[in-house]
């Protein structure tokens, strides 16, 4: 679809409001934070009257792309290579309705942008109650920090992705390696259903997750994992583990 931004992003501003601007080239949030961005006008950035406009405010902190999702879709095995802890996604994010989409329909007008993802997944969880339960505690599934067009991005399936903890590269991968294209994505998903504005549809991780490794690497407290995707932006995140209660299951 057509969008009046390039890189998205929401944010606090100096005086304490939500607001959408422009990042422009700037993808990664440390280095958005005291930045003067134009702001747009209008509520959410599938809205007919989102519009930039002619004034700029100040970055004081950086937030989720989305302030609500109706649901999130998770692709599994759609590397070649992962034929799984946390793992980098390349995120297609929807921006107009649609149902049914047949095979010679073309998708990128329903499609508002792409983002970056961290499927992070509590494999303890997943073992004894399945994978949606594992991937659906507060907090898990960061995505951001921007919103990047369909016109910057250009072809999704050609793109670098990244995978850091702690500055060590653990995935190096490109989306050419996609069973699976966006295309095919969006078509098999709109069957029967409604992609509704502001679906996130996370495409699936690459090689190179901790739980494959012999022995298993896992995620630790205050380990920060940063995920980059070529032409989309950078999301970096450290991970908190809270103090655990007894569960019996």
């Amino acid at each position: 679809m057509d969008t009046v931004f390039q890189h998205l992003l929401r944010f606090i501003d100096q005086d304490g409001n939500t607001r959408y601007g422009e990042a422009g080239s700037t993808t990664d949030p440390a280095e958005l934070v005291g930045a003067s961005i134009q702001i747009f006008e209008g509520s959410e950035p599938w809205d007919s009257g989102f519009r930039a406009s002619s004034t700029h405010k100040v970055v004081k902190e950086v937030l989720s792309p989305l302030q609500t999702t109706p649901i999130f879709y998770c692709v599994g095995l759609n590397y070649r290579k992962h034929i799984e802890e946390t793992g980098g996604e390349f995120c297609v994010i929807i921006g107009r309705p649609c149902k049914d989409l047949d095979s010679s329909q073309d998708v990128r007008p329903y499609i508002l942008g792409y983002t970056v993802g961290n499927d992070v997944s509590c494999r303890y969880w997943q073992q004894r109650a399945g994978a949606p339960y594992s991937k659906s505690f507060d907090q898990f599934g960061p995505i951001g920090p921007v919103i990047a067009s369909a016109k910057v991005v250009g072809d999704p399936g050609n793109l670098h992705l990244t995978t850091k903890v702690n500055g060590e590269t653990r995935q190096d991968a490109s989306t050419a390696d996609f069973l699976f294209n966006v295309d095919e994505i969006i078509k098999f998903l709109s069957r029967g259903r409604t992609l509704a504005p502001g679906t996130v549809i996370m495409t699936g991780t690459p090689s190179g997750i901790g739980m494959a490794k012999n022995p298993p690497v896992w995620i630790k407290d205050g380990d920060v994992v940063e995920v980059e995707i070529e032409k989309v932006g950078i999301i970096r995140n450290k991970f908190v583990v809270p103090l655990q209660r007894e569960v019996r299951l």
